[in-house]
């Protein structure tokens, strides 16, 4: 189920903790559990942050930037974010990737290495609606997997080797 955008299915004020915790676990939630959908909501930032300073945040840090409560980010399995960030020749590039579960996403960059996020950006041919990998995605800065340091999780495809 795509929830798109999130504020108009809330109904109520989702920065109040009591009010999204019950919505989310004791309404949503069971829902969720006995027809076995998934759950996908679209969420906005409050205030709109320059390039600089969200390619300057953690993964964590990115997960809690939209608006009302923590609850939103902590009842999710995990949490992706898009956005804006600097190019070398003023094209529009975003950033891509997930917060949580990073080395078992299986996210790779354009040389096919598994990667904390990929940088991508509109097709440039005209009446083509679609995402792909920006020019100069390089692994150059970002953080991509080697060797897992010990055996990742089932199911998982490794470890990232942080900086």
């Amino acid at each position: 189920m795509l929830v798109d955008p999130l504020l108009a299915y809330a109904g109520f004020d989702i920065a109040d903790q009591a009010l999204t915790t019950d919505w989310l676990r004791n309404q949503i939630f069971p829902i969720v559990q006995s027809t076995g959908i998934a759950l996908i909501y679209m969420h906005h930032t409050t205030k709109p942050k320059s390039a600089d300073d969200l390619d300057s945040m953690t993964p964590t840090q990115l997960a809690y930037l939209g608006a009302g409560c923590s609850e939103w980010v902590n009842f999710a399995r995990d949490s992706g974010y898009l956005f804006r960030t600097r190019s070398d020749d003023d094209t529009a590039v975003y950033k891509f990737g997930f917060s949580k579960r990073q080395s078992r996403c299986g996210l790779q960059n354009s040389e096919g290495r598994f990667t904390q996020f990929a940088k991508i950006c509109h097709s440039p041919e005209p009446g083509v609606i679609r995402w792909q990998y920006a020019v100069g995605d390089s692994l150059n800065d970002q953080t991509s997997r080697k060797k897992p340091v010990s055996s990742p999780p089932a199911g998982s495809v490794g470890r990232f080797d942080m900086p």
